[in-house]
C-alpha cells in the first residue's frame, strides 16, 4: 500500500499507530488545548475522539482482543 496523506490541518497530528488488523489507525492531536488520542480508518475519513481531558494524551496504542 501506497503511503498517503490521511490528515490536512494546521494542528499537529502526531505517534499514528496501526490497529491489529491493519484496518485503523490511532493517533494524538492536539485540539487547541492539550493532546487527545483520535482514530480513524486506514484510508481517512471522519475521525473518532477517544479522549477528552485536561492533560497530554500521547502515544496511543492498540490492545489486542482475544
Amino acid at each position: 500500500m501506497q503511503p498517503h496523506q490521511l490528515t490536512n490541518n494546521d494542528i499537529s497530528d502526531v505517534t499514528p499507530v496501526y490497529s491489529p488488523s491493519k484496518q485503523r489507525i490511532a493517533y494524538s492531536a492536539f485540539d487547541g488545548n492539550d493532546f487527545e488520542i483520535y482514530t480513524m480508518d486506514r484510508l481517512g475519513g471522519t475521525r473518532t475522539k477517544l479522549t477528552d481531558n485536561t492533560r497530554n494524551d500521547i502515544s496511543p496504542s492498540w490492545q489486542p482482543v482475544t
